[in-house]
């Protein structure tokens, strides 16, 4: 897939790299007060994701402040957007972070697994309501309400077993024995004696929080949508709501399987080719991407990296589960990152 919409993106600028030019030009000159709005919205989503991980956390035991997970998310988005194969290494280094500062490592791969999950069931719950939302404004028909049952009840059973499985870790067993055996050989392999398990503790989670980190999960993507939105309409182009949450979930799925640091080339040329099937001129998909990634990529690196550089001097989550101990404020020796 990718490579498809690497060649349609290459073949789209050969053609028409003139009036891509131009559309370059109309990007640097969007409003700065649209540019502003986009980088709160940014921001929000940004906030969203944070939330979301530390209402899972506190399921656990694990306190932990929300301006902590705000710089772990935005520094993780810096290290993706620097290397290769850029989700599995903000992946790793979000586990070491939350590691570093306490969270036990069961812990800190179910809270990377749950979000990850609820950030998956978010995405397709987009696709689906754009595919559908020009019927569903319309006229409802019988068909229409059965297929958004349907949607609902999917995305309900995803969260529901999520829930389940989340709250009876000795069905997580099999998997904790394996990660153990894999970190008990790095081990070995590094010369140090391997570690005690840590099990993962029954998730304590009720039902209302569960709807609220699915519902921060679709801000997240909503947001960022939004951002598109803000910047479409920054180089005065025109874009009917249904067309574009659907434009901007099919760019989002194609550009969530990166090879490439901030999946370069990739997000811009799904989001150009999806837009100017979706009906936008070739030049004002352009600049309407242009601005995109600049709000939420380009001007997101700088904050990423001063938080990159903030996580570096750690401060131990709080434990409030019976009988833990807190470390409070005590020193950590931890190797730089």
């Amino acid at each position: 897939m990718q490579t498809i919409v690497v060649g349609g993106s290459g073949i789209l600028i050969v053609t028409q790299r003139r009036s891509l030019l131009a559309a370059a030009g109309r990007a640097g000159r969007a409003p700065l007060g649209l540019l502003i709005v986009a980088l709160s919205l940014e921001a929000l989503s940004l906030a969203a994701a944070a939330e979301l991980q530390r209402r899972l956390l506190s399921g656990t035991g694990v306190r932990a402040r929300l301006g902590t997970l705000l710089a772990l998310v935005w520094a993780s988005n810096a290290v993706g957007a620097a290397l290769p194969v850029g989700a599995a290494a903000s992946t790793v280094y979000s586990y070491r972070q939350l590691t570093r500062r306490g969270a036990p490592p069961m812990v800190a791969g179910w809270l990377l697994a749950a979000s990850g999950a609820l950030s998956g069931v978010a995405l397709a719950l987009l696709v689906v309501i754009g595919a559908q939302l020009r019927g569903l404004l319309s006229a409802c028909t019988a068909e229409d309400i059965a297929e958004l049952t349907a949607l609902i009840g999917v995305v309900s059973a995803c969260v529901g077993v999520l829930a389940w499985v989340s709250a009876r870790p000795a069905h997580l067993a099999v998997l904790e024995r394996r990660v153990h055996r894999a970190r008990a050989g790095l081990a070995r392999l590094r010369g140090r004696t391997p570690k005690t398990p840590t099990l993962l503790p029954p998730i304590e989670l009720p039902g209302r929080e569960w709807a609220a980190v699915t519902v921060l999960a679709v801000v997240n993507w909503a947001a960022d949508g939004a951002v598109l939105a803000v910047s479409v309409a920054a180089i005065g182009g025109h874009l009917r709501w249904s067309t574009l949450v659907f434009a901007y979930a099919l760019s989002q799925v194609a550009a969530s399987m990166p090879l490439l640091p901030g999946s370069l080339g990739i997000a811009e040329g799904s989001l150009v080719v999806v837009l100017v099937c979706a009906g936008v001129r070739a030049p004002d998909a352009l600049a309407a991407t242009l601005v995109y990634r600049l709000a939420s990529f380009w001007l997101q690196l700088l904050p990423g990296w001063a938080a990159w550089a903030r996580l570096r001097h750690v401060r131990p989550f709080e434990d409030t589960r019976p009988g833990a101990r807190t470390p409070g404020r005590a020193k950590v020796n931890i190797a730089p990152a």
